[in-house]
C-alpha cells in the first residue's frame, strides 16, 4: 500500500517536475529570445549609426587634398632674398619630410602617436586606455587620436568632441592609410599642425619661434615645438604683450614681433618647460634618443633659443613697394594667367606663390632714410612753409569751402563729432535729419580736420559715418540726410544731446588721430632699359601696411614737366629742331592774353626751342603745341605710356569722350602746361622719361620678374612690353636739351657730383604741386611734392622738388662711375643763329647784344641749309633812331644790325627783343629845308641819354621762379585749374628764370 502511494507520489512529483521544467524552459527561452532581440536591436542600432555616419562622411582624396594645403606666398627682392611673407590668418610654408630635422619627426611621433608605424590608422591599445580614463572621469577628455586621425581632423573635420565625429574620424583615418603612405601622412601632418602665433606646420613655427628652417632644428628646439601641440594657447613658446602692459620685472622678454603694423613684445612662456621635459623622457623611453642626448637637451637654456622671426624685412619701414607688388600680381593673374578675381585673391594668400620682385632693397632703405629726414633734405627748411586761407580757424579752399576743420571745431575732447542745434532736427517719430558742412549729405563722409604741432600741419582723415544705405535717406533739395528712427533705436549709443548740442559717438566713424604730415611727397626709381622699378616711396612719415601710395595711386597735375613729352619730343620727331624758333609774343584767346610767362609777364620774342625748354616758357610751349597739333600730342603721350587708348579706364587722362562736366584734357592748357583734370603719377612719369633715357624706347615698368607656384613652376614670366616712341637720335637731342635745363636753366638744383643729369621741372597753379622728372645714364626717377589738398599751397616752386630729387639721386648713385649719355650715330653739330635757327651770316655776330651764333646739335639731315634772314643791316639816323634819309647828315648816319621778324608783330605789348628790331619809320627831322646845327647837337645829346637808359634796361633780370600760369584772369584754353578742379584756367610753370643775354643756351657736348 505504502509502495503504491510512493509510486503514485513519485509519478505525481515527476509530472510536476516535468511541468516545472517545461515552465522553466519557457522562461529561459523567453529570456534568451529577449536577450537575442536586445543584441540584435543593439547591433542593428549601432550598425545603423555606423552606416549613417559612414554614409554622411565626406568624400576624400588625400593625395589631392594634401597638395592643396594653403601656404603663405613669399616676396623676394632682386637678389632672391626673402623680404616679406604675404600674411593671412594662417602662416604656413610647405616642406618635404626630408627637409625636416630627424628630431622633429621623432619628437612629434613620440608624444602624439608612438605606435604610428604599426597601426592601420586606429590605435586599439590607445582607444582601450582612453575608454578606461573616460569612464573613470565621466568625460570625453582623454584622446586616443593617432597622427592619421589628427590629419583627417585638420583636413576635413571640425574640432567638436562628439561620438559621431569620432567614428567619422576613425573611418576616414583607416581609409586614408589605405590610399597614401605613412611618410606622406607624417609629412602632411607636420605641415598642417597648429603651433601657436598663427603658425601652421613646423616650418612656419620654426621661423616664428627660432628664425630658422625646420631642417636645422636641434633636439631641444624640436621638443619645444612638439610640446605646443597639446594646447597651443597654453604652451606657445612666447606670448605677445602690448608694450604699454609690459611688466619687465615679471616677464622674460625674448624679442619683438609685428602684427599688422603694430609692434608687440615677445615674452617667454614658462609653461613649456615641463612639457618639454615630458617629451624628452618619452623619446628616451622609446629609444629615439640616448641618455647623453637627453641630458644635453635638458641642460640647454631654452630661453636663449627663442629668436622671434619677422615676416618682413625689418629695415623697410613702409610697405609701399610690396603692397603695389601684391596688387599687380592679382591683376596679372587675372589678365595674363586667366584667373578669376576670386582665384587670384586665393592664389596670392593661400597658394604659396613665390614672387620675385625687382626691388633693390639697399636703395629702398636709403630712400626711406632720406624721407625720414625730409625737412633736412629738401634743400632749405624755409622752403617748406605753407600757404593757406582760414575762416573761423578752419582752412578753406579757393571757393571759400571748408577743406579742413580745426579739430576743436569738429570734435569734442573725447573725439565725438558735435553739431549745433541749428544743424539737426529730430521729428516726432525719432528720425534724425542733419544738414551741416561737417558731413557730406550724399555719402555721410565727414570733413577732415587738421592740427598743428611744432609749426607742422597734420591732416586727419575721418571717413564716413557707419550707417548702411538702407538706414538713411538723402534730401537733395536742401542737401540734408535723414537717419531712420528704427536704426537709431537699435543703436541707442549713436548719439546723445547735451545742452542742445548733438554728439555723434566716436565709435561711429574712423578717425586717424595720428594724422598725415603735410606737405607730402612721393618718388619712384626705375632702370629705363629693363623697366624694373627699383624703389617706391609713396609718402612721408608713414609706417605699416596698406597706406595710401601717392607714387602709384595718387595722380597730380604735372605742370611743365609734361612739356618734353607732349610738345617738344613730338615736335623734334615732326621736323622741328632744337634751333627751331618761335616768336614769344602775346597770344590771344577769347580776346584776352593767354598764357603768360610769369611772374613779370614779360614776353621774350624770337626764342629757339632749346631756350624755351631751358627756362620753361609758357607762351612758346603753347605755340609749339599749336604747330604740333593736339591729336599728335595725344598720340605721343600714348607711346610714352601716359594714355591707354585701348582701355581708357586704365589711365588718368580724360579724353573728350570721358569729359567731366564738359571738360577734358584734350586742350592746350592740359597738354602744354600740365593743367590736367586728374594728372599723372610719379610712376608713370618715371617710365615716360625713361623712354628718353632708353634711346627712345618706352619700357613698361614692372615690379616683379616672375611668379612661381609652390612647386617651383613658373606661372608668369613677366617680360615688360616695349614700343618705340622716337629714334635714338631724337631721344638724344631731347636729352641734350634737358641737360641744359639742369646745367643752366630751371633745374640746376637737381645737379649732383659729376653725373650727367637730364630732366624737367614742373609747378602748377599757386605752387600746389611741384615736380622734377629726369634721368641719368643709370636710372630714371620722378619726384612730386605737394599737399594732399590743393587748399594748402607751397610757398616755393619746383626748386623744392629738383633739390630733393638731386639729394636722393646723389645717394642712389654712390659708388657708380660718372658717365655721359651715349651719343648715337647720326648726330651732327652746326653753327646757327639763335634768332632765326638758320646758318649764321656775318651780321649774326654783330648783334648789339653780342654774337647770336651758337653751336647746335641736329639729327643728320635736319640741319639748316638756309642763311639767316632775321638779321639785317640798315642805315639809321642816330639822332632820331629812325631810318636815315638822304637829308640826314653823314655824322649822324650809321650802319646798324637789327632783327627783322619773319612775321611782323605790331601789338602794344612789346617783347623784350623789340628794341633790336629794325626801325620801320624814316627820319622826319632832317628834311630839305631844315638842318640847323643846334638841332643836330641837341638830338645827339638826347640820343646819348636814351642809349644809357637802354643799357640799364638790358642788364640781366632773372624771373621770379615762384609762379605758374594759373590763368586767373579767365583767359584759359578750356583747361583745368589747380587740383584738377573743373574750370577754364590754364596751368603753367614758374621757371622763367633767365635774362636777355642767354649766356648758357648751348648744347651739351658729351
Amino acid at each position: 500500500m505504502s509502495n503504491e502511494k510512493n509510486t503514485k507520489r513519485d509519478k505525481t512529483k515527476k509530472a510536476k517536475t516535468k511541468k516545472d521544467n517545461k515552465k522553466r524552459n519557457i522562461i529561459l527561452k523567453t529570456i534568451l529570445v529577449v536577450f537575442l532581440l536586445f543584441v540584435f536591436i543593439s547591433v542593428g542600432t549601432v550598425g545603423g549609426i555606423l552606416f549613417g555616419v559612414i554614409k554622411d562622411s565626406p568624400e576624400i582624396n588625400p593625395s589631392r587634398d594634401i597638395n592643396a594645403l594653403s601656404e603663405n606666398s613669399k616676396i623676394y627682392d632682386q637678389n632672391g632674398t626673402l623680404i616679406e611673407e604675404v600674411l593671412t590668418e594662417e602662416k604656413r610654408t610647405i616642406v618635404n619630410l626630408e627637409d625636416m630635422s630627424p628630431f622633429v619627426k621623432d619628437a612629434f611621433v613620440a608624444v602624439e602617436d608612438e605606435r604610428f608605424r604599426d597601426h592601420f590608422g586606429i590605435d586599439l591599445k590607445g582607444i582601450a586606455r582612453a575608454i578606461v580614463v573616460d569612464i573613470k572621469t565621466r568625460s570625453l577628455e582623454e584622446g586616443a587620436s593617432t597622427i592619421t586621425q589628427q590629419l583627417v581632423r585638420n583636413l576635413y573635420l571640425t574640432k567638436e568632441k562628439a561620438f559621431t565625429r569620432k567614428i567619422t574620424e576613425m573611418y576616414l583615418a583607416v581609409k586614408m592609410e589605405r590610399e597614401i603612405s605613412k611618410d606622406d601622412i607624417l609629412e602632411a601632418y607636420l605641415n598642417t599642425i597648429y603651433l601657436g602665433q598663427g603658425a601652421y606646420g613646423v616650418e612656419a613655427a620654426s621661423k616664428t619661434y627660432f628664425n630658422k628652417d625646420a631642417k636645422d632644428l636641434t633636439l631641444a628646439e624640436s621638443t619645444l615645438l612638439a610640446g605646443i601641440t597639446k594646447s597651443p594657447q597654453d604652451y606657445q613658446l612666447f606670448k605677445r604683450i602690448d608694450p604699454e602692459n609690459l611688466e619687465e620685472d615679471n616677464m622674460n622678454v625674448v624679442g619683438t614681433v609685428e602684427v599688422i603694423g603694430k609692434q608687440y613684445v615677445a615674452v617667454f612662456n614658462e609653461n613649456i618647460i615641463n612639457r618639454q621635459k615630458t617629451i624628452l623622457s618619452l623619446m628616451k623611453e622609446q629609444g629615439k634618443i640616448t641618455e647623453e642626448e637627453y641630458n644635453e637637451a635638458l641642460d640647454e637654456d631654452v630661453v636663449s633659443l627663442i629668436n622671434p622671426g619677422q615676416m618682413k624685412n625689418e629695415n623697410i619701414e613702409t610697405s609701399y613697394y610690396t603692397d603695389f607688388v601684391k596688387n599687380q600680381v592679382k591683376k596679372d593673374l587675372i589678365s595674363k594667367a586667366g584667373y578669376t578675381e576670386e582665384e587670384a585673391e586665393e592664389a596670392l594668400f593661400k597658394d604659396g606663390l613665390k614672387i620675385y620682385t625687382t626691388v633693390d632693397i639697399k636703395m629702398q632703405e636709403k630712400i626711406e632714410d632720406i624721407y625720414k629726414s625730409f625737412t633736412e633734405n629738401v634743400g632749405n627748411k624755409s622752403w617748406l612753409r605753407l600757404n593757406y586761407k582760414t575762416r573761423g580757424g578752419n582752412i578753406i579752399d579757393s571757393y571759400g569751402r571748408i577743406a579742413y576743420y580745426q579739430k576743436e571745431n569738429l570734435l569734442d575732447n573725447e573725439g565725438n563729432l558735435y553739431l549745433s542745434k541749428d544743424s539737426y532736427n529730430i521729428d516726432e517719430k525719432g528720425n534724425l535729419t542733419i544738414k551741416s558742412p561737417k558731413i557730406n549729405y550724399r555719402n555721410l563722409d565727414i570733413t577732415d580736420y587738421f592740427t598743428k604741432k611744432d609749426g607742422t600741419i597734420y591732416t586727419h582723415p575721418t571717413w564716413s559715418l557707419s550707417v548702411d544705405k538702407q538706414n538713411y535717406t538723402v534730401n537733395k533739395e536742401d542737401e540734408s540726410f535723414t537717419i531712420k528712427a528704427d536704426y537709431l533705436k537699435e543703436h541707442s549709443d549713436f548719439y546723445k544731446i547735451t545742452d542742445n548740442t548733438l554728439y555723434i559717438s566716436k565709435d561711429r566713424f574712423y578717425n586717424n588721430e595720428k594724422g598725415v604730415v603735410q606737405p607730402q611727397s612721393a618718388i619712384t626709381i626705375m632702370d629705363p632699359k629693363t623697366g624694373q622699378v627699383k624703389a617706391i616711396v609713396g609718402g612721408r612719415d608713414s609706417e605699416g601696411q596698406r597706406v595710401f601710395n601717392r607714387a602709384t595711386n595718387g595722380p597730380r597735375q604735372p605742370g611743365s614737366s609734361i612739356k618734353p613729352l607732349s610738345i617738344y619730343t613730338p615736335a623734334l620727331d615732326n621736323g622741328f629742331t632744337a634751333a627751331s624758333v618761335i616768336d614769344d609774343v602775346p597770344r590771344y584767346s577769347n580776346g584776352k592774353i593767354w598764357p603768360k610767362n610769369y611772374s613779370t609777364g614779360r614776353f621774350y620774342g624770337l626764342t629757339p626751342m632749346r631756350k624755351a625748354i631751358q627756362y620753361s616758357y609758357n607762351v612758346s610751349a603753347v605755340k609749339f603745341l599749336e604747330k604740333v597739333g593736339i591729336n599728335s600730342s595725344i598720340d605721343y603721350l600714348a607711346k610714352f605710356g601716359l594714355i591707354n587708348k585701348d582701355n581708357p579706364s586704365n589711365d588718368t587722362f580724360i579724353s573728350g569722350d570721358e569729359a567731366i562736366g564738359g571738360s577734358s584734357d584734350e586742350n592746350l592748357a592740359a597738354l602744354a602746361l600740365g593743367g590736367m583734370t586728374k594728372g599723372v603719377t610719379p610712376l608713370k612719369m618715371t617710365a615716360a622719361y625713361g623712354a628718353l633715357a632708353n634711346n627712345g624706347v618706352y619700357t613698361e615698368p614692372i615690379v616683379y620678374t616672375k611668379i612661381e607656384n609652390n612647386k617651383g613652376e613658373v606661372i608668369i614670366d613677366n617680360k615688360p612690353k616695349q614700343n618705340t616712341v622716337v629714334s635714338p637720335q631724337i631721344a638724344y637731342i631731347m636729352t641734350d636739351m634737358l641737360q641744359t635745363v639742369v646745367n643752366s636753366g630751371s633745374g640746376t638744383n637737381a645737379n649732383f657730383a659729376n653725373m650727367s643729369v637730364a630732366g624737367k621741372t614742373g609747378t602748377t597753379n599757386n605752387q600746389v604741386d611741384v615736380w622734377f622728372a629726369g634721368y641719368t645714364p643709370y636710372y630714371s626717377a620722378a619726384v612730386w611734392i605737394g599737399n594732399d589738398s590743393p587748399a594748402i599751397e607751397l610757398t616755393q616752386s619746383s626748386k623744392l622738388a629738383s633739390s630733393f630729387w638731386g639729394n636722393i639721386m646723389k645717394t642712389v648713385h654712390e659708388g657708380l662711375d660718372n658717365k655721359n649719355f651715349k651719343r648715337p650715330e647720326g648726330i651732327v653739330s652746326r653753327q646757327v643763329c639763335i634768332d632765326s635757327g638758320k646758318l649764321p651770316t656775318e651780321l649774326c655776330s654783330k648783334d648789339p647784344r653780342g654774337s647770336r651764333v651758337r653751336t647746335e646739335l641736329f639729327v643728320a639731315g635736319t640741319e639748316p641749309r638756309e642763311r639767316c634772314d632775321v638779321h639785317v643791316s640798315v642805315e639809321v639816323d642816330t639822332s632820331t633812331g629812325k631810318l636815315a634819309n638822304e637829308y640826314c647828315p653823314d655824322d649822324v648816319v650809321k650802319n646798324g644790325v637789327f632783327i627783322q621778324r619773319p612775321v611782323p608783330y605790331n601789338g602794344s605789348i612789346k617783347p623784350i627783343d623789340s628794341k633790336y628790331e629794325v626801325p620801320t619809320e624814316v627820319c622826319d627831322v632832317h628834311t630839305k629845308d631844315s638842318n640847323p646845327i643846334k638841332d643836330i647837337i641837341d638830338d645827339i645829346l638826347d640820343k646819348d641819354k636814351d642809349e644809357d637808359k637802354d643799357k640799364e634796361d638790358d642788364k640781366p633780370k632773372p624771373e621770379d621762379p615762384d609762379e605758374g600760369d594759373n590763368g586767373n584772369d579767365g583767359n584759359g584754353e578750356d583747361g583745368n585749374g589747380d587740383g584738377g578742379n573743373e574750370g577754364d584756367e590754364g596751368t603753367g610753370d614758374s621757371e622763367d628764370n633767365e635774362d636777355d643775354s642767354e649766356p648758357d643756351s648751348k648744347p651739351n657736348q658729351n
